[in-house]
């Protein structure tokens, strides 16, 4: 398997930068060549089938010779070995900027057994931390850079089946795969995969799970093996590291002693709160806790002030909504109402804007009006002339009769 041609890419798009452990080490001899380094790569025959270039280096000239430095030699000393060097160009700055040589590719031939597989790959992965009893998920696709091909699922005709198993006590982290028709989560220490076959442009998915009932850091080992002949070879070694986050119970007392709210009796009224969740979710509820004791001034002055009522709703994450407070002009039957700004910065027009003349007819109503925006114009208009929009609220038609309801109460 061309586990050197493997690209993984995790759920957010970003590539895990694996390492080689190689115990084919290339060292390459020259006179003022420095820092090229690779290993050699060999198959389940045990035989030298190409080799990788880590560090390309520079300086390098025709007379450099490599050898190889195996890691279970009999001696210790790097082994001679009949290759051939293909060089490339590379520049450096010295501190001029000079073009010199690097090793671009080396083909060795070598009937020698050596061992299989001559390089193991790691690395780690962090899942996000998560609220004890909830469920945090990771996806890796796997594709091979193929010469030829491009992008296509991780293949070998020969060797086909590829093994991911977890290894380590901590059970809380594991593999599932889901049940496309009953659509149910199957959770597992192991799975195989048939690579016999390929698809363009397809990668091969793993899907990782964590959940525990405690609060803690967990930490357990994701390796893929090659089966051939019912043996099972290690290829990539990766750290699998996850955290649970429990109610932190120093802040009970703090909002006892000042008389506040405990947020975890309101959890879903937060608009950072998924309302499908059955189970309170600590990672906001911790810091919602810690946000009401400090500024708990700044929230709750004293009733009726607008300053509290921006401040309380901000608490609850709803920065984008706006409030109106009402008036009535008792001369004309009218009403108005009037945007209450929020930041110093960005007011908008207020009662005091006009003139004492015009406030004396202007009856303050025991009235306010939460909006909240549904969509908004682009600027570009379609086919027909009519203006386009896009939608500007960060949550779904449930949230708003939930939350907001919630919030008007």
């Amino acid at each position: 398997m061309n586990v050197q041609n493997w690209k993984i890419y995790d759920k957010k798009g970003s590539n895990l930068n694996l390492i080689g452990d190689s115990y084919l080490n290339l060292v390459f001899t020259s006179n003022n060549g420095v820092e090229a380094n690779g290993y050699a790569i060999t198959d389940p025959s045990n035989l030298i089938v190409g080799t990788y270039i880590q560090n390309s280096g520079h300086g390098y000239d025709p007379a450099t010779t490599v050898q190889i430095d195996y890691t279970f030699s009999s001696n210790g000393q790097p082994i001679d070995v009949d290759a051939s060097i293909f060089f490339v160009d590379v520049s450096i700055f010295n501190p001029v900027p000079t073009v010199s040589q690097g090793i671009g590719s080396v083909t060795i031939d070598s009937s020698t057994e050596w061992i299989y597989p001559s390089v193991t790959y790691g690395g780690a992965i962090f899942l996000d931390p998560v609220s004890q009893g909830l469920i945090e998920t990771e996806h890796l696709t796997i594709f091979e850079n193929d010469t030829s091909l491009g992008y296509i699922s991780p293949w070998d005709a020969s060797n086909s089946t590829l093994v991911f198993r977890m290894v380590g006590d901590e059970e809380q982290i594991k593999l599932f795969t889901l049940d496309d028709n009953s659509q149910e989560i199957i959770w597992a220490d192991e799975l195989i995969f048939d690579l016999s076959t390929y698809v363009v442009g397809q990668g091969l998915q793993i899907n990782i799970g964590f959940k525990s009932e405690d609060e803690g850091v967990f930490e357990r080992r994701l390796v893929a093996y090659s089966r051939i002949n019912g043996s099972d070879y290690p290829l990539m070694e990766l750290v699998m590291n996850a955290q649970s986050i429990g109610k932190d119970e120093r802040y009970d007392t703090l909002l006892d002693n000042f008389g506040l709210y405990h947020p975890e009796s309101i959890p879903q009224l937060f608009k950072e709160v998924n309302i499908n969740e059955d189970l309170p979710d600590w990672q906001i509820l911790n810091y919602k806790a810690k946000q009401l004791i400090l500024e708990y001034d700044e929230i709750m002055p004293y009733i009726g002030t607008y300053k509290a009522l921006i401040n309380a709703i901000k608490w609850l994450g709803y920065e984008d909504i706006k409030v109106k407070e009402w008036f009535q002009n008792v001369k004309e039957g009218t009403k108005l109402s009037l945007f209450v700004p929020y930041d110093a910065d960005g007011r908008k027009r207020t009662i005091k804007t006009f003139s004492a003349d015009e406030r004396k007819n202007l009856k303050k109503l025991n009235q306010l009006s939460l909006i909240y925006c549904i969509n908004r114009e682009t600027g570009e208009v379609d086919e027909w002339g009519n203006p386009e929009t896009e939608n500007c609220y960060e949550y779904n038609l449930n949230e708003i009769l939930i939350k907001l309801y919630s919030l008007k109460q």
